[in-house]
Parts: C-alpha cells; sequence; structure tokens
C-alpha cells in the first residue's frame, strides 16, 4: 500500500490485507493508478475478504484486470470501474487535476454527504472520479492569515521562550514558534551591589520580534577575608595532608580550638576524625577542597570527615568519599555529634548493601547540617539505600538541616533521593530547604522520613518548616515527599511548596506546582519575582540567612533555601530599654516561631510609652495577656490583656493599636499568649 506513484510489495496503491470483526473496505469514485509494485504496475489487491465487491463502484484503476476480483472462488465484476490512463492535468509536476477529455470526468457516483473537492469547488453532478473535480479556472486563492498581536511566554528556567500568534480572521488558525535563549551577563555582581543577566530569544519568523528577559544576580558574599598566617597549606602528599590535618585537631582537642585550612585541594588517604569540639574550617567550599583519594578495598569505607564530640566543619567543600562497608554511610561525612556549616558534600559515592546517606550520615548519632550545598552523590552498587544526599539509621537524634540545597542526588535501589531517615530515636527538623531534581527508587525521590520513634512514651517526629521538594523522581515518576502518618508533625510543620497537589495537602500552609527556578537546567535554583513560593513560608525563632548570606524576610520568608527579597533586614531585637527608666520591655518565643512578640520601636511621651512589636499569634477571642515585672522589686508585678480586636488600617497588614495603661514604670515583659496561659 505505497500510495500514488510509490513501490511497494503486494499493491503500490491499496492492499486490503486484513480488517479486525466484520469491518469492509468501501471504494467509491476513487483513481487508483499509476502505482507500483516492483518495476511493474499494480495498483490494488482486492482479492480477500475485507473488501466489500457489492457497495464499492465507479472508480478509475489503472490496469483492466483490476476491475475484476474475486473472493472466496466468486468472480465479481466491480460496479462503474473504469481502467485505463485518467489523464491527470500534470503529473510530472504534482497536479493531478483531470483534462478536458479525461475518461473519469462526470464518471463517478452521487452518494449522500457528498460535498467540495480537495480545490474547495462543490462535485457536479454526476461528479467526477477522484479528488478534483473538473472545471475551468484556478482553483479559489489559499486563505491569507491577518495575524494579531504576538504574545510571549518565558520556559521557567528562561532557558527557551514560545511566541504565538492568532489569525484574526480565524482564531482556530494559530502560529507558535519556540527557541533556546542565550544568556549573557549584562552587568556583574559585586560584593558591593547585584548584579544583572540577561536571556534573549531570537525568532526565525517575521512576525515575532527578539525578547529579552533580565533577572538579577545576587550580590557576591565577600568571602572569608584573607587567610590566617597560621592557615594550614595543602602539602605534597594525601598521607602528609591527613597527617598534618589530624596532628592540628588532636592538639586543639584539648581547648576546644579551631583548625584553619588555606585555600587550595587537599587529597587525603585516610577519613579526618574532627572530634573533641574542634572546630575545622576552610576558605569556603570554592576555595579549600578536602578530597578522598583512596579506592576502598570491599567491605571497607574510605570517607572524608567523621565529627564527634560537639566539633564542627565549615567552608570547605567535601568529594572523592566512597562507601563499602555494609550497614554504614556517609562517604562525605559522617556526624555521630556535631555540625556542619557551609560546606559543599558532592560527588561522593555508596557502593555496598544498607548504605544510609551517600553524602552525609547522621547514623548512631545526632547533630546539625545548615547552609550548606549537598549534591550529585550517587548509588553505584548494593541495594537497600536510604539517602543519596543525607541519610540515617537508628541515630539518636535529633537531627536538623537548615537552609540546605539538595540536588541531583541518586539512589538506583533505595528510598528518599534527596533525604532518607528510617529508626530516627529523636525528632528530624528540615526547614528552609530547597531539594531539587532527586532519584530514587523507592517510596520518595526527594524526603523519605519512616518509623521515627523517640524515648520513653513520646515519639519523636518529623517537622518541615518552609522546604521547597520539587522535580524530584521515583523511577521517572514525580515523587518529592512521603512521611509516614506516625512520624509527621502535624503541629509545627508548615509552609512547604511540592510538585503534587496530594504532597501538599498532609501540611498546613503547603503550597504546590512550578516553583518558577530561574534556570534549573544549569543549576540555579534561585526564584523567579513570580515565584509562587516567594514570601509564603513562616517565620520561627531562629530565622536567619539564606544560602547566598542574605537574611531572610523574618516575618514572611520565601519557601526554600534562596530568599528573594535582596533588601531583608535582620530580626528586629526583641528587647528595648523603656526611655527615661532603668526598666526595659522584652518578649519570649514559645520556641516554634507562634505567639511570638518582637518589638520593633519605642517611644515615651510624658507617662506614656508607646511600643511597636510584631505578634506571630493572637487569640482572636482572649487577647494577649502580658506580665509584666519591675526589675528592682520582682514581687511588684501586675498583669493584664489586651483585647485583640483589631482592624486593618493599610494595605502593609498591619492590623491597628492596643492600648492599655499601668501605673508601673519600670517594666519587664516576660511572656505573650492566650489569657488562659
Amino acid at each position: 500500500g505505497g500510495g500514488i506513484g510509490q513501490i511497494a510489495i503486494g499493491a503500490g496503491g491499496i492492499d486490503i490485507a486484513s480488517a479486525s470483526g466484520s469491518g469492509k473496505l468501501v471504494l467509491v469514485n476513487s483513481i487508483v493508478a499509476g502505482n507500483k509494485v516492483g518495476d511493474a504496475e499494480g495498483n490494488m489487491r482486492t482479492n480477500t475478504s475485507f473488501f466489500d465487491p457489492v457497495n464499492s463502484k465507479n472508480c478509475f484503476v489503472g490496469l483492466a484486470s483490476e476491475t475484476k476480483t474475486n473472493i472466496g472462488g466468486v468472480n465479481y465484476d466491480l460496479a462503474g470501474f473504469k481502467s485505463g490512463d485518467p489523464k491527470f492535468a500534470d503529473p510530472s509536476n504534482g497536479d493531478y487535476r483531470l483534462q478536458e477529455d479525461s475518461p473519469a470526468n462526470g464518471a463517478g457516483a452521487i452518494y449522500d454527504g457528498i460535498g467540495n473537492d480537495l480545490d474547495g469547488k462543490a462535485f457536479a453532478a454526476p461528479p467526477s472520479i477522484g479528488c478534483y473535480e473538473y472545471g475551468v479556472g484556478e482553483p479559489p486563492a489559499p486563505h491569507t492569515h491577518d495575524w494579531g498581536a504576538p504574545s510571549y511566554s518565558w520556559a521557567s528556567d528562561n532557558s527557551a521562550c514560545t511566541a504565538t500568534a492568532v489569525c484574526t480572521e480565524n482564531s482556530t488558525h494559530v502560529t507558535n514558534e519556540t527557541v533556546t535563549a542565550s544568556y549573557q551577563v549584562v552587568q556583574a555582581a559585586t560584593t558591593e551591589a547585584a548584579g544583572t543577566g540577561r536571556y534573549t530569544a531570537t525568532f526565525s519568523s517575521a512576525l515575532f520580534s527578539t525578547q529579552t528577559k533580565d533577572i538579577v544576580i545576587p550580590q557576591l558574599n565577600p568571602g572569608p577575608g584573607p587567610e590566617p598566617a597560621d592557615a594550614i597549606q595543602p602539602g605534597a602528599s594525601a598521607s602528609a595532608n591527613r597527617l598534618t590535618i589530624q596532628d592540628a585537631i588532636d592538639a586543639a582537642a584539648p581547648t576546644h580550638g579551631t583548625v584553619t585550612l588555606g585555600s587550595g585541594l587537599f587529597e587525603i588517604d585516610a577519613q579526618l576524625n574532627v572530634t573533641g569540639g574542634v572546630t575545622l574550617v576552610g576558605q569556603g567550599w570554592t576555595n579549600t577542597v578536602i578530597k578522598q583519594v583512596t579506592a576502598p578495598n570491599w567491605n571497607q569505607n574510605a570517607r572524608c570527615v567523621m565529627i564527634d564530640g560537639g566539633a564542627k566543619v565549615e567552608g570547605v567543600a567535601l568529594t572523592g568519599g566512597t562507601i563499602k562497608n555494609t550497614g554504614d554511610g556517609g562517604a562525605g561525612a559522617w556526624i555521630r555529634n556535631g555540625t556542619i556549616s557551609w560546606c559543599c558534600i558532592t560527588n561522593n559515592i555508596g557502593a555496598q548493601h544498607n548504605t544510609y546517606g551517600c553524602g552525609v550520615s547522621f547514623s548512631g548519632g545526632q547533630g546539625t547540617i545548615d547552609h550548606s550545598i549537598i549534591a550529585d552523590n550517587t548509588q553505584t552498587g548494593g541495594a537497600s539505600f536510604y539517602g543519596g544526599g543525607i541519610g540515617a539509621l537508628d541515630t539518636a537524634g535529633p537531627v536538623t538541616v537548615d537552609t540546605c540545597l539538595i540536588a541531583r542526588n541518586s539512589l538506583t535501589s533505595g528510598a528518599g533521593g534527596g533525604i532518607g531517615i528510617k529508626n530516627l530515636g529523636g525528632d528530624c527538623v528540615v526547614r528552609n530547604c530547597t531539594v531539587v531534581g532527586n532519584t530514587a527508587s523507592l517510596y520518595a525521590g526527594g524526603i523519605r522520613l519512616e518509623k521515627i520513634s523517640g524515648t520513653g512514651s513520646v515519639n519523636g517526629k518529623g517537622t518541615l518548616i518552609n522546604v521547597l521538594s520539587y522535580g524530584n523522581t521515583v523511577s521517572g515518576s514525580p515523587a518529592n515527599y512521603l512521611v509516614d502518618a506516625n512520624t509527621i508533625d502535624t503541629t509545627d510543620s508548615k509552609n512547604c511548596f511540592f510538585g503534587l497537589e496530594s504532597e501538599a495537602s498532609a501540611i498546613t500552609g503547603s503550597l504546590y506546582g512550578d516553583p518558577l527556578f530561574i534556570d534549573a537546567t544549569h543549576g540555579d535554583y534561585r526564584l523567579q519575582s513570580t515565584s509562587p513560593a516567594v514570601e509564603k513560608g513562616a517565620t520561627y525563632s531562629d530565622i536567619s540567612k539564606d544560602l547566598e548570606d542574605k537574611y531572610f524576610v523574618w516575618a514572611t520568608p520565601t519557601i526554600g533555601c534562596y530568599e528573594f527579597n535582596p533588601n531583608a533586614k535582620p530580626r528586629p531585637d526583641d528587647e528595648w530599654d523603656i526611655p527615661g527608666t532603668n526598666g526595659g520591655i522584652k518578649g519570649l518565643d514559645d520556641g516554634h516561631g507562634g505567639k511570638c512578640v518582637t518589638f520593633t520601636a519605642i517611644e515615651r511621651v510624658g507617662s506614656d510609652v508607646a511600643v511597636e512589636f510584631h505578634a506571630a499569634e493572637i487569640g482572636a477571642s482572649v487577647g494577649a495577656s502580658f506580665g509584666l515585672i519591675c526589675k528592682d522589686n520582682l514581687a511588684d508585678t501586675e498583669t493584664f490583656t489586651l483585647n485583640a480586636e483589631l482592624t486593618a488600617i493599610d494595605a502593609t497588614n498591619v492590623l491597628g493599636t492596643l492600648e492599655t495603661q499601668t501605673n508601673k514604670t519600670q517594666l519587664f515583659v516576660v511572656g505573650i499568649g492566650p489569657a488562659a496561659e
């Protein structure tokens, strides 16, 4: 069945080989000529039970033998069939209209529903055979589009732009063009000011004009400053580096001192044991790199660092580690009791069964990782992994993961491509993290928390605050978050952003959809100005800076590890002196970001003291209850309640003014909350 002028096996034009059920092929008013099988003409093969020889009629075929058929031993002369040369107008140039003396002119059959030909002319009665009715004159002129003003839309990561135009005469006629955008730095960012980057989309169609889109390049972090004179410099060998650094750590342990590494690549041949409250600090993760270069044997490890005894690692990159011991983890870092801050843990490998954390592990311990990148750590062997980026098994807890980018980590056989924690013996808090592009084979490509149990009768809980988890997959399907119902802290978890509606419904105040990263394709997971995650987060007591060292908008932070607002200010002081007295006023936090009062201004005029404050929650029915104490006489106290009948007075969401009176001049606020408390 090759079609006109094609070469095929069986029949060059129409080959009726099979049909399902009782289906039949009926041919009416069709020209089937000039087709070949091999080098010989062959237009139709109809000798099968799937051809209808009774209702087929008035066709024009190339060979006289094709006007007949034999089906099941019965001969049929096909009604109205003609054969020979249909006399096309100019077939060599693709014009298959009919000449005036064509034997197909007016030789067709009339049937219900016959309409116009392929030129848009009405078929005659009787009609010509084929798709063109014979007639004088040129075919109707093609429709000329009158395109309206084009519209343009950018991809979420600005990597491409699509232009669209709609015909004003027929809205079903739409043309569009999508092009890849180029990028250039218009004004480089400095340590004093933000810069500007520009995406440019150039279209080939004259309908569309070149489009540009500018983005803000954040102000650069000035970095750690000059290296100290006593900073350790890279040595002649991996062994020398490891011995020099370890000796310095051991010497600093009795005084919980600091060991400083200079800039450069520090290759090591065995793990560094950072213990005894020591701080191991580098010159920033782009400047100081600790790389494990040993290839371990089976059931052995070659990790970068182990952290214990309240020690801390800060300002370095940890890479090249490998775990090959069953049930172990943390090829980049194993935190037994300590902290990692402002580090990059990348390109570490888990290669044995039951590994917990290819990048970082908290197994058997507790601690914090904050303001760090955990990216591109992978599983290369084994099975039953937990946590491609961060993992834990049977740890004492608590564990805190704060303001981290956890990206592109992968597990081929395991759960929690970004974070995977199982059997945590204390609380796990993940807040203001961006978990993106991670993959796993089970449960969740982004975050998986399960079987978290605490001590005594109180179960440990997993708390997620302002977490952005998007673009993570399990076996190619979206799967950003899965936490057991008895594990998630439904009280304090809030204001996260996920890829799926079903994921967002599990946590109060959460959103879902496309977060609109600036350029996820090239690893820029900051947010565009139109992102639905901008300033949709919840505050908490010690919220501070994002992964670019900018302050979060403390009252309404952006979800994820990057604050969008470049001009955010630090959280206001919560304690103020009352002018003209030796008294003061202070607000206390409940530790969860709720019922928090923070003072932003204070002024005394005569006997009146005006205090401006922010309160995260005030019970609408009971108001706010203050306890006041005289600093000079703690027995001299007074309590009072301010009604919460507030009305909006401007668009900035300031609710109104609360007023009360007291004769105490030396006052100290010790708490805020419902009167019943």
